[in-house]
């Protein structure tokens, strides 16, 4: 139900009228001509938000395919404030579950860009315009990147650069080359996604914006470490590390990173770093701790110990994890964590035990787990004459799994992926932070 006009649209003779009327004058002053106050800037704040609100219900009431053009008939639609406040909304449901971000993130898109459009005929000054049509654009691609539209969400973030052509670093190129680097980390296409992270990082790096570098430096390090780069991976982490200054401002993030560059160092054969490494991410265990985070560590505790050599402490970590997954988290989670537990024991020679693993996976996620299971049988049938072909299986079948959705309503993911720390990260917030107020720099 659309919500209630205001007061200057309604019938002379609406009672409702009445009620938002200027009170009588005391009698003593009935023919005193009432003297002129101007509104308080809280007042004039409080009335565009309320008229923003009764603006955006309008617009949602409408179906889709007519916003855009009721957004071009009607002039009161194109407000910045009204632009901004569906960014906040977009910005805010970015990573939730059944959201409307991409509603949202249009309809905030849409109207900017008209506002840049008709630059001459506004108030407000056309840099600010741009940014706030880049942004939108921005956190457009994002979402579509979440629902796994990458075609769209490539447009959509390539669509943030012509609105700051004209100038030299800002912060929506650096956005856009960050966002596009994730798309590209998606396909699989690492090379790509590695030049664009760092030409993100050094956008905000000549913006003076350390933490969101440090952010885009983290991507790409833990995307480096997953791809087998190790040397590549450890310097982008140590760089991302360095920029993010105090870790207590991301806990949950700095550690994940921490923990990569032990595993990487035990992998190189530097225990000393790898030992120095595993403490620093420990000390910061108890900043962040919850049922998510703990089955995050001890799954990388878990790979740490196999890169070290320790088969039965790895599986049982391993194993720890992979039964909180199976019990609280989604079917994609749960089958990374038991490809994981498969291919350990494959290399410590315990083919027997396979069976177990994907009979529990495939019980667990009536019915959509029985398939996984049988993709995850048919990677422990390779023999190990049949090394190279199974590395290749194992490559394929983590870009998928990666591709998947984390989830669903009714086996939402357990675990907070990284990308969603570092895009807190790349919006200025802190792990703890409120999100919403960051789309319009509040």
């Amino acid at each position: 139900m659309p919500p209630h006009p205001t007061a200057d649209v309604l019938p002379e003779d609406d009672p409702r009228r009445a009620r938002r009327a200027d009170p009588p004058a005391p009698a003593g002053l009935a023919g005193t001509p009432p003297r002129a106050h101007p509104p308080s800037r809280a007042a004039t704040l409080l009335a565009a938000a309320e008229l923003d609100h009764c603006l955006a219900a309008l617009l949602l009431h409408l179906p889709p395919d007519r916003r855009q053009a009721a957004i071009r008939a009607d002039s009161h639609f194109r407000r910045l404030t009204l632009a901004q406040l569906f960014a906040l909304r977009a910005e805010s449901e970015l990573h939730q579950p059944s959201s409307s971000s991409v509603e949202t993130a249009e309809l905030a898109a849409i109207i900017a860009s008209e506002l840049v459009g008709e630059t001459g005929a506004c108030q407000v000054p056309e840099a600010k315009l741009a940014d706030t049509a880049a942004l939108a654009h921005w956190l457009l691609g994002k979402a579509l990147l979440e629902r796994r539209l990458w075609r769209l969400a490539e447009e959509s973030c390539r669509c943030v650069f012509p609105f700051v052509a004209d100038r030299g670093p800002c912060e929506p190129q650096a956005l856009a080359c960050a966002g596009l680097a994730q798309l590209y980390l998606d396909l699989g296409q690492l090379d790509t996604a590695t030049a664009l992270a760092l030409s993100a990082a050094d956008l905000f790096c000549q913006l003076d914006a350390a933490r969101p570098a440090a952010a885009c430096l983290a991507q790409l390090g833990l995307a480096l470490h997953d791809a087998g780069d190790l040397v590549s991976a450890a310097h982008a982490l140590r760089r991302s590390l360095r920029l993010l200054g105090d870790p207590v401002f991301t806990p949950s993030l700095a550690a994940r990173l921490l923990l990569a560059l032990a595993e990487i160092s035990t992998l190189l054969g530097r225990s000393t770093s790898a030992d120095a490494y595993l403490e620093r991410a420990r000390r910061l265990y108890p900043l962040s701790s919850s049922l998510p985070e703990d089955t995050e560590r001890t799954w990388r505790e878990g790979r740490i110990a196999a890169a070290a050599g320790h088969p039965e402490a790895a599986d049982a970590l391993i194993d720890r994890a992979r039964r909180s997954l199976l019990a609280h988290g989604s079917l994609i989670e749960a089958t990374c964590c038991t490809l994981d537990q498969l291919l350990l024991r494959l290399d410590c020679g315990r083919p027997g035990s396979i069976p177990d693993l994907t009979a529990a996976l495939a019980d667990a996620f009536q019915p959509a787990g029985q398939g996984w299971a049988q993709e995850l049988a048919r990677v422990a049938r390779f023999p190990a004459t049949r090394a190279a072909e199974r590395y290749a299986a194992v490559h394929r079948l983590r870009l998928r799994l990666r591709q998947e959705p984390q989830g669903d309503a009714k086996r939402p993911p357990l675990l907070i992926p990284a990308r969603v720390l570092i895009d807190r990260l790349l919006r200025w917030r802190g792990e703890h932070e409120d999100p919403i107020g960051a789309a319009t720099g509040l």
